[in-house]
């Protein structure tokens, strides 16, 4: 809450773009972990079978709302890119630990991946408050 009340009229594009940024990152975990609850336990194995294809365009469409922000002067190029840079980072931190301790992903792991990854980027979207949203 603090991080969108210091980003003012920016907060709620923020929110637009951060949200569905951050949602590319559990995606990807998907894509390159393999789920690792029992099946017997699971209620939604079936749903975390993606393949390279769809994290590729679950990532397009994300990637081009930060584009047409940027054309668009509503978001800084660098902050445009920090934002990706952040998203990557959190994906493969969490991801390197996913499979050091449990062997992959669970969904309460996806869960968790998407809202480090929103905090991470609001964080990085305040700290380069001087220019990044407009």
């Amino acid at each position: 809450m603090t991080a969108l009340a210091s980003l003012g009229s920016g907060a709620p594009l923020a929110l637009i773009v951060v949200g569905c940024l951050s949602r590319t990152t559990p995606v990807w975990l998907m894509a390159v972990l393999p789920y690792v609850t029992a099946e017997s336990l699971s209620k939604s194995q079936q749903v975390t079978r993606v393949s390279f294809a769809q994290a590729l365009l679950a990532t397009l469409w994300p990637l081009i709302l930060v584009s047409v922000t940027t054309a668009q002067h509503f978001l800084a190029p660098v902050a445009a890119l920090a934002l990706v840079g952040v998203a990557l980072l959190v994906a493969i931190w969490l991801g390197a630990g996913f499979r050091r301790r449990a062997g992959g992903v669970t969904g309460d792991f996806l869960g968790a991946t998407q809202q480090v990854s929103e905090c991470a980027m609001l964080a990085t979207l305040v700290w380069l408050q001087g220019g990044a949203l407009r």
